[in-house]
């Protein structure tokens, strides 16, 4: 009670600034002697000898003496000073409550806050009866309150460390002792903590010692130790489950954390560190952890990070920055808890919630991080983002039995590549197996390579499910948590890992290493992949696994067969602890296939595929190939494939193939490229490279790394192609360095994504050789400076370029447009330039213009007179022609013309630029006169005169309209006037193409008549209807004096038609009628409307079982002729019958849809009735009809007679078929759609089936006892997913399977059924091999998915699972027991099934089928089954039996590569297929 009042006085008086010597006084001692300390000033001082020269001299304390004189007697005690216990009660009665407190303001919570001090201060001098009379919970709540409030005010004042520990320390500290006899060190205070580490930076390791951790320890009130990359930590350092809180560092270099390097068998375990931030004080400062920056041989377990976070670059990770590889680090059973990184950098980042990053050799076992938030910033392109839950890059290492939830990651930067998991970001190799994680719509549980990765993902609240983690042991390591769900149990002591720690794969008579693991104790990852040479006929094993482990099944050798073809063979072993699960490691050999040819030049090793492309580097090196000769034989998509790089060849001959979409990743090899080095005298040529990426050292190409002298490139292309961000100086998109010819060759694609710092160039780094004819289509950009780019190669000076063209376009921020990064390295250049082409002058429609050339301005560049090599296209803008001046560009349509140009090389066309040019309209100057007419009845207007000559150029057509000239302007209309008035006639251009100029609007008056108006005693008669009928709608006028009428119809928007229309549409109809000296004029609108259309799908009717005929429909409402011409007026009408079930009796809807109108139609659809019916078939038949039924008997082909009778009223079909053998069959089909099914065999077993319209099938099956067991069909629709249940028990019948007939079911007695779907969702197995399996297995509750969401099919079903399942199936109830799998073992031990051993091991395909052999009976099988698998020797003897009755009854079948692999691990996909057919089986 005492310490935890001093630790809480403690932590609020520093935050005021000052200390409670009373405090300290009880706690104060001399420190113990410690380890041995070197000492600067005096060769040979040290702990026991230094004096009070060295100045790490203590002075001594004066003797006290203890005895204290007794009173004398009869005398009274002395009062005990300081206040009494009961006047410290009431002053901690008088505190406010915290409700109280967070109403009032920073000034009075200061003056409680003083109060708390002041008494915290008067209690530590009491004895601990004293202590324990007061009731301190308003004290203790109070101090809790006000804490929280004051250090954030602390914060904000600048109250944060400012300065080192290590500086605060420079004598032996209380709380540090050190016994060296021993090798022990005990550390209690935070002075203490600051020794250690001292010692550590002065280079102290504590090799063979034991650090405790007595107290919690706060380091809040200075920065800690900036390791800046140095010191090692070799001893083990305890916590003892204490907790180091506030640990802030402010780092300048790599490599900072509470801990150095931890190293040869260092050791960091049972410690929390709660409230730890490391930030930087520099751009550049990678690699830290808050327990460490780095694990290097040694062991961090049992550590815990709480509410902490790190500020840096990269390579961060809560527990440690990274792992070294091929030294065996270990971290396990340690937790992350709401922790955040924030990194930030111009390169790839990698960070995690356990470590940064872990390698081979190193194992991360039995970790959680729940609550981790990431933010990455990215200020460069095409940079990777490596982050996940657990490691941001695993290159080798194992992640196994490692739990993430409640991560989230937010990134910024241009186009970055994500490699975020929830457990692992870049999973490279290594291995991650039986983990778990947190179920995330943006992200899956690896980065990269998430095929490979063994990872339950599972809901958010899942992880409060232990049934969720039947990987996890909940016995000695993991709990639920009732408020956090999945935690690490709270104990220093865990089980001990296990693993493999060597494996030494060898071959030859030398016993060659080719794979495996041979570093310091460190962990083989589960999965192991290992190449295998060209000649290897076989390997040899060589295993051990870690101390008190155990290896079984591993073998001496492997043996390939004899093939040139690729093999792949795969081996399984196991090793085990005893009282532990065992793990299974499978070693993957991979023997690469051998290339037709031998690489000479007269047989060329052949490439014809990506297979054959990935093994061309290892047939060269393998096969000893000098000067190698290689023949592409066809086109090689890659996919997006890593392509490991050829090292030397001689030539390669494309053929006018591509290679496509791959890329080279090899950074830090320098000159690499497809192609590293083609040598003297050689030649690659014909072969083009497309999207294709690359990242590589210096002088890197990605076709070719170095041309050397007297080799050449020629006719070959790269396109589409770039650098990733990991590029080295002097590289190209072509070549890193040229020594010899590249002739004829193009690229096209983008160097950006090189750092502003890289030299590089467009198509090559470095040209000392001669490039000529070649053609650059490249983004490039420089910085600033602009010369660390250049425009076509970074360097020319010993080299020459000739006839060569960049696109200037795609130049920025180079030292010229130039070919090289600048003047002193450009070499010899002639006829070459950077071009970019364009219009001479402004184009109107019509008109020519010239192409225009600019070339770049660079001294000593020298431009050509022609434009070789370019072809140029138009489109429907601009047409292109080439002529002896050069090229001609022709207006053909106002607009924005994009003419492209392009590179004709070796038959090839190449994109090289494009430009626009803007085609104007054609100016056309017109005239017009005023103009008078008389008046006569008829049109008026005048002509306006255009173009050269009064001739209107071609295409151009007038168009006038007229308004009364008193008019609005928005009153023109284009029907020409006829009455008398003065009109304004206007005329513009009907064709876009053409604007005209001038006189463009005249008067025209037309004068009155002499003779008498009779407009208004004109009478018009419209046509009978103005709905369309084919016919011409004309109208008609009468007027008394006039005879003579012309009628005059005009379009909406005024055009003239010849005679009256007879489409539907809006029209106008000028009447004019004259007579001698009277006249008349009448106007009319009118719109012809839209007759109707009726489309009717036509009716259909089917038997049962029966197919539909074509569907079809049926048009009425065709006017005039239309009909005639139906189908080509009436388009895109369909006719469909989607819900039809022809199995089953019923009316369904036959919909027909199709356009709402047609040019002078409106359209109505009606929809058809497709009609499904029973009929019987057969050979003669008779009928009757009697009163309301109708009854109709048919003999069929096979002697049965079929009666059918149909109730007219009811509108029910009853058929009755009578066979040979007793049996009938009755099928009754309502109006509704209910049909009633009954069969009754000859033995008497009746089965009743009701099938109704939206309602689950139902089934009676009456079996008669003398019968007993019988298999029964019941007809209906089924899938994987149908079960029968009893309808009184409602439980699932397990003996049933659908067929084609119905649903097949096993019963021993009458039973009432229903049919139900009892399908499971789940995302991970629609399209999987065993989806029909797993919806079985699923549906009759054999077992269950991993999740509501998800079933895991190819994860490892262990032995528990299968007796489980079992017990199950033989009806037995398996909830209850100490463990979920108590009861299911037990009944599998009783039964004979199992012995129950290991039931948290993986079941093996012979261990399943001798459970299910057993649970069968053991039945017998004949011998021979075996024989034709490769490996059925490795059968073991107790399953061989078992085995074969697998076999031959189908359970199991071989792997598909000719073996069975017995000892094969059984997924739970392959578990639910072979219950599936155990069941199948046993229902016949």
């Amino acid at each position: 009670m005492k310490k935890r009042i001093l630790a809480t006085l403690m932590a609020i008086c520093l935050l005021a600034g000052w200390v409670p010597t009373a405090a300290l006084a009880a706690e104060d001692k001399m420190p113990d002697s410690g380890i041995p300390i070197v000492c600067t000033m005096e060769e040979n001082c040290n702990a026991e000898t230094r004096d009070e020269g060295c100045p790490l001299y203590v002075t001594p304390e004066e003797p006290v003496d203890d005895a204290e004189e007794p009173p004398a007697e009869g005398a009274e005690s002395p009062a005990p000073a300081g206040p009494t216990v009961t006047a410290l009660q009431k002053r901690i009665n008088a505190l406010p409550g915290v409700a109280e407190l967070a109403e009032v303001d920073e000034d009075e919570q200061a003056a409680v806050y003083e109060e708390v001090c002041a008494i915290y201060g008067a209690i530590a001098p009491l004895d601990a009866a004293q202590v324990e009379a007061l009731d301190m919970a308003t004290l203790e709540t109070a101090a809790a309150f006000l804490t929280q409030q004051i250090m954030p005010l602390a914060e904000e004042t600048g109250n944060s460390p400012d300065k080192q520990w290590k500086d605060t320390v420079t004598v032996v500290p209380d709380g540090y002792s050190a016994n060296d006899t021993e090798k022990t060190v005990s550390i209690s205070s935070a002075e203490g903590m600051a020794w250690f580490a001292k010692q550590i930076e002065a280079d102290t390791t504590y090799t063979g010692y034991t650090i405790t951790l007595e107290n919690d320890i706060d380091l809040g009130s200075h920065d800690w130790i900036s390791w800046d990359n140095k010191g090692t930590f070799s001893g083990c350092f305890d916590g003892n489950g204490h907790t180091i809180r506030n640990l802030y560092i402010t780092g300048s270099s790599h490599g900072q954390g509470l801990f150095p390097v931890i190293k040869n068998g260092g050791v960091i375990k049972n410690l929390h560190v709660e409230d730890a931030q490391i930030t930087s004080s520099v751009a550049t400062m990678d690699m830290s952890g808050i327990i460490a920056f780095k694990l290097e041989d040694g062991t961090i377990t049992s550590c815990h990070v709480s509410n902490s976070s790190i500020t840096q670059r990269s390579g961060a990770g809560m527990i440690v920055g990274a792992t070294v590889a091929n030294t065996g680090g270990v971290i396990s059973y340690c937790s992350v808890n709401n922790c955040k990184l924030t990194l930030s950098a111009s390169s790839d980042i990698r960070g995690g919630g356990i470590a940064g990053e872990l390698r081979a050799g190193n194992i991360y076992s039995n970790c959680l991080a729940d609550g981790l938030s990431v933010s990455l910033s990215l200020t460069a392109t095409n940079k990777q983002l490596n982050v996940g839950g657990i490691a941001g890059f695993n290159l080798g290492g194992t992640v196994e039995q490692c739990c993430v939830r409640n991560i989230s990651v937010t990134y910024s930067g241009e186009s970055p590549a994500l490699n975020i998991g929830t457990v692992v970001g870049s999973f490279n190799s290594g291995s991650v197996s039986m983990c778990y994680a947190e179920q995330d719509d943006t992200f899956s549980c690896t980065g990269t390579n998430s095929s490979n990765a063994d990872v339950t993902e599972i809901a958010e609240e899942q992880f409060s499910e232990k049934g969720s983690f039947p990987y996890l042991d909940f016995d000695k390591v993991w709990k639920i948590d009732p408020q956090s769900g999945l935690r690490l149990q709270e104990k220093t002591v865990f089980p001990a890992l296990y693993y493999a720690e060597k494996l030494k794969i060898t071959y030859g008579d030398n016993d060659k290493t080719i794979g495996g693991y041979t570093g310091t104790g460190g962990a083989i990852p589960v999965r192991v992949s290992v190449d295998v040479p060209l000649d290897c006929v076989s390997v040899t094993i060589d295993a051990s696994a870690s101390s008190g482990a155990s290896l079984h099944g591993v073998p001496e050798t492997i043996t390939f067969p004899e093939s040139t073809e690729t093999a792949v063979m795969s081996h399984t072993f196991k090793v085990e602890y005893e009282g532990e699960t065992g793990k299974e490691i499978t070693i993957i050999l991979t023997r690469p296939q051998k290339l037709a040819g031998s690489g000479t030049e007269q047989e060329p090793l052949i490439v014809s595929c990506l297979e054959d492309l990935k093994n061309l580097s290892k047939n060269i090196t393998q096969r000893n190939i000098e000067g190698a000769y290689v023949s592409i034989a066809s086109d090689i998509a890659c996919g997006g494939a890593a392509i490991q790089p050829v090292s030397s060849v001689k030539s390669v001959a494309g053929n006018g193939h591509t290679i496509s979409n791959f890329t080279i990743n090899d950074t830090y090899t320098a000159a690499t490229g497809l192609l590293k080095t083609l040598t003297s005298g050689g030649k690659i040529s014909d072969l083009y490279i497309d999207s294709a990426t690359m990242s590589g050292g210096q002088g890197s190409g990605i076709l070719v790394g170095t041309i050397e002298t007297d080799a050449e490139v020629e006719n070959c292309a790269v396109t589409s192609s770039s650098f990733t961000g990991n590029i080295n100086h002097y590289s190209g998109l072509l070549f890193g360095t040229n020594k010899g010819i590249v002739s004829s060759c193009y690229c096209e694609g983008d160097t950006r994504n090189a750092a502003s710092n890289i030299l590089s160039g467009a198509i090559g780094g470095k040209n000392e050789g001669t490039v000529r004819s070649c053609y650059s289509n490249v983004f490039v950009t420089g910085n600033m400076s602009g010369t660390d780019k250049g425009a076509f190669v970074w360097s020319n000076s010993n080299g020459k370029i000739t006839d060569c063209f960049w696109n200037a376009e795609r130049i920025k921020n180079c030292f010229s447009a130039g070919p090289a990064s600048h003047s002193t390295h450009v070499g010899t250049v002639t006829t070459s330039a950077g071009v970019k082409f364009s219009a001479e002058g402004a184009l109107q429609f019509g008109d020519t213009a010239q192409v225009k050339i600019t070339y770049s301005a660079e001294k000593n560049t020298y431009y050509p007179t022609a434009l070789a090599g370019f072809g140029f296209v138009g489109d429907s803008c601009a047409s292109v022609s080439e002529t002896g001046n050069g090229v001609s560009i022709t207006g053909q349509k106002v607009g924005t013309s994009t003419i492209s140009v392009s590179v004709t090389n070796n038959g090839k066309s190449w994109p090289f630029q494009t430009f626009e040019v803007e085609v104007s309209t054609k100016i056309v100057a017109v005239t017009m006169a005023e103009k008078t007419e008389a008046y006569d009845g008829t049109a008026k207007t005048i002509d306006a005169t255009a173009g050269d000559n009064n001739t209107l150029p071609e295409g151009l057509t007038l168009v006038y309209s007229y308004k009364a000239s008193s008019a609005e302007d928005n009153a023109y209309t284009h029907i020409a006037p006829t009455a008398p008035g003065t009109y304004t006639v206007r005329v513009e251009s009907g064709n876009p193409n053409y604007t005209l100029t001038g006189t463009t609007t005249a008067t025209l008056t037309i004068s009155e008549p002499s003779a008498t108006d009779k407009s208004g005693e004109t009478t018009v008669t419209a046509p009978d209807s103005l709905i369309y009928d084919g016919k011409a709608k004309e109208y008609d006028a009468a007027c008394n004096g006039i005879k003579s009428w012309t009628y005059t119809y005009c379009n909406e928007d005024g055009t003239k038609l010849d005679s009256a229309p007879a489409n539907a549409g809006k029209y106008n109809v000028t009447i004019t009628g004259r007579e001698n000296d009277a006249y008349a004029v009448k106007t009319m609108d009118f719109e012809i409307t839209k007759a109707k259309l009726t489309v009717k799908a036509d009716d259909q009717t089917i038997y049962v079982g029966g197919t539909p005929a074509a569907y079809t429909y049926t048009v009425s409402g065709w006017r005039g002729s239309d009909g005639a011409n139906a189908a080509a007026l009436l388009i895109g009408v369909s006719v469909s019958c989607p819900t039809a079930d022809a199995g089953k009796v019923g009316d369904y809807s036959v919909t027909v849809t199709g356009p709402a109108s047609i040019d002078n139609y409106m359209i109505t659809y009606e929809n058809g009735i497709l009609t499904v019916r029973t009929r019987s078939g057969g050979g003669g038949s008779g009928s009757s009809i009697s009163g309301n039924t109708t009854t109709e008997t048919i003999t069929n082909k096979d002697g049965s007679t079929t009666t059918t009778v149909i109730n007219k009223t009811t509108g029910t079909v009853t058929e009755t078929t009578k066979y040979t053998d007793g049996s009938t069959l009755v099928v009754e089909t309502k109006k509704d759609g209910t049909v009633t099914t009954t069969s009754t065999a000859a033995n008497g077993i009746e089965v009743k089936t009701v099938d109704a319209p939206g309602e689950d099938v139902t089934a009676s099956v009456a079996i008669p006892k003398s019968v007993g067991t019988a298999t029964v069909t019941i007809p209906a629709d089924v899938d994987y997913g149908t079960v029968a249940m009893d309808a009184k028990t409602g439980e699932i019948v397990k003996l049933s399977f659908p067929t084609e007939g119905g649903l097949a079911v096993k019963l021993d007695s009458s039973a009432d059924l229903i049919l139900v779907d009892n399908a499971k969702d789940f995302a991970d197995t629609s399209g999987h091999w065993a989806q029909d399996g797993i919806d079985f297995a699923t549906a009759h509750e054999l077992f269950s998915g991993t999740s509501a969401t998800t079933f895991a099919p190819d994860s490892p079903m262990t032995r528990a699972m299968l007796m489980t399942v079992l017990a199950r199936f033989d009806g037995q109830n398996t909830t209850g027991g100490s463990v979920w799998y108590e009861k299911g073992m037990e009944w599998a031990k009783e039964n004979g099934v199992s012995d129950g051993t290991d039931p948290d091991g993986s079941i093996t395909r012979e261990q399943l089928a001798t459970m299910l052999w057993r649970y069968a009976g053991s039945p017998a099988a004949e011998a021979g089954f075996l024989s034709r698998f490769a490996d059925a020797a490795s059968v073991s003897g107790y399953a061989a039996d078992a085995m074969r009755w697998a076999v031959s009854t189908g359970l199991i079948g071989g792997m598909g590569d000719g073996t069975l692999a017995p000892r094969g691990n059984a997924t739970r996909a392959q578990v639910a297929t072979i219950l599936m057919r155990f069941v199948k089986n046993l229902t016949k």
